[in-house]
């Protein structure tokens, strides 16, 4: 009879959500990047390469949350808050000379409720020191979120490297947090 959860498998899982994070994180470093390097992008370029990442983002957060749904407690709100992402990638992508005002309630409403789901989803965690970045993280978008709605005069350059500071931050924390995760392979015997 073959355990439930046996090492290869465990550690198979490890390694992917390890994977998975990091890309999301690296998604995030470049889209930061980008933002930073060229503060005076245009909407049309700026609502393009948000698109770009708010799908990429969500269609990782979506396989991971599936995959790994017998693993991770509280993958329905990780699944729901890919979708969300997905959808809203999608609308801007199909949108592109959405005006600047509305690019930047968009980015608001979206680092609001990516960064409450966030929160919900890592309070729903057994406790552990990776909760906290989680925690961290869907607090600085909140954070963002708040920011955007309460100076909506902002030119599109502050909005620009706000969103660029917040990607960096938000993507070093996703990629501290896969580092993390992927340590417990050492549990498991995993190189």
């Amino acid at each position: 009879m073959t355990a439930p959860t046996e090492p290869a498998t465990v550690t198979d899982a490890v390694a992917t959500v390890r994977t998975l994070f990091f890309l999301r994180g690296l998604f995030a470093v470049l889209f930061g990047i980008v933002a930073l390097v060229w503060p005076s992008i245009t909407v049309w370029a700026l609502v393009v390469a948000f698109g770009v990442y708010t799908l990429a983002d969500g269609v990782v957060l979506v396989f991971q949350s599936v995959a790994h749904h017998r693993e991770t407690r509280g993958w329905g709100w990780l699944a729901l808050s890919g979708l969300v992402s997905v959808g809203i990638g999608v609308i801007a992508l199909l949108w592109p000379t959405i005006t600047l005002a509305a690019l930047l309630y968009v980015v608001a409403f979206y680092a609001i409720f990516f960064g409450l789901l966030g929160v919900v989803a890592a309070i729903g965690q057994p406790a552990s020191e990776n909760r906290g970045l989680s925690i961290v993280s869907g607090v600085l978008a909140v954070v963002l979120g708040v920011v955007l709605l309460v100076f909506p005069g902002s030119s599109i350059q502050t909005l620009t490297i706000l969103l660029g500071v917040w990607s960096i931050l938000f993507g070093i924390l996703l990629m501290v947090l896969g580092n993390r995760i992927g340590k417990l392979s050492d549990l498991f015997g995993a190189r």
